[in-house]
């Protein structure tokens, strides 16, 4: 994808959802020097933004470079700060507060991929009149509700023989993983297909795992037991110490 500028996207990303509010104000103070100190177009985006039509920063993406004179021209595309005029060598920037995007995969018992990647869109091919029928312990809408927020992408493990599903989950408090897991494996048993494991592709905060609080005595203990009800160590060891944004942080 084409840059919208030399910066193009600028995030800031809190630890934990209870430092949004900062993250917000530090947000807009980086949109504002950047404007004044480079004269540049700048928009607001994620939790910062200020229509909510901006708050993904894909609806950025359907522009190109090419398109930014006409774009920021028009009503509907008017920047957060806006500069005298457009310099083609600068573009405009996009900053906003957002929360950190988990990478997580899900693990299949197959090799059969088409019948996986059909399993990630279950949402979407899902006939008029079943959408209000309860389809384990959810509706449809319930389901669709959840997987529409969630990026995914189907692949396989040929030394593995097993089928895996990246998910990128850009708002954990919207789509908790445990919930994620249940629908997929509930939805891969009724095609006889039996979930292995999952996996934490790099980082995750610890909210996103468990409701206590990292500076509990005992997270290590419920940071466990949620990454085996998650069967987080299925596939490859999971290490909390390294992996949990915040327990690797207040422990270093």
């Amino acid at each position: 994808l084409a840059a919208l500028g030399s910066l193009d996207l600028d995030s800031i990303i809190p630890f934990s959802f209870s430092q949004m509010p900062k993250a917000k104000e530090l947000a807009v103070s980086v949109a504002k020097n950047l404007h004044q100190t480079f004269n540049i177009p700048v928009y607001l985006f994620g939790e910062t933004a200020t229509e909510q039509a901006r708050r993904d920063f894909r609806v950025f993406r359907q522009f190109s470079h090419k398109d930014l004179e006409h774009v920021i021209a028009s009503d509907d595309w008017q920047p957060d700060f806006q500069a005298k005029q457009l310099e083609p060598d600068q573009g405009v920037a996009v900053v906003g507060a957002r929360l950190f995007h988990l990478n997580f995969a899900i693990y299949f018992d197959t090799e059969d991929i088409e019948l996986i990647d059909e399993l990630s869109k279950v949402h979407e091919r899902v006939p008029e009149e079943e959408k209000n029928q309860n389809h384990g312990d959810r509706t449809f809408e319930e389901i669709a509700g959840l997987l529409k927020q969630v990026n995914t992408f189907v692949d396989d493990r040929p030394d593995k023989k097993v089928v895996r599903m990246l998910c990128n989950v850009p708002n954990y408090r919207n789509t908790m993983l445990s919930d994620l897991v249940e629908v997929f494996t509930h939805e891969a048993a009724q095609l006889g297909i039996e979930t292995i494991g999952s996996r934490v592709l790099g980082f995750i905060p610890c909210e996103a795992i468990t409701e206590f609080n990292p500076e509990d005595d005992k997270i290590e203990s419920h940071l466990s037991i949620e990454a085996q009800k998650l069967k987080l160590s299925a596939i490859e060891p999971f290490n909390m110490k390294r992996q949990v944004l915040d327990f690797y942080r207040n422990r270093r």
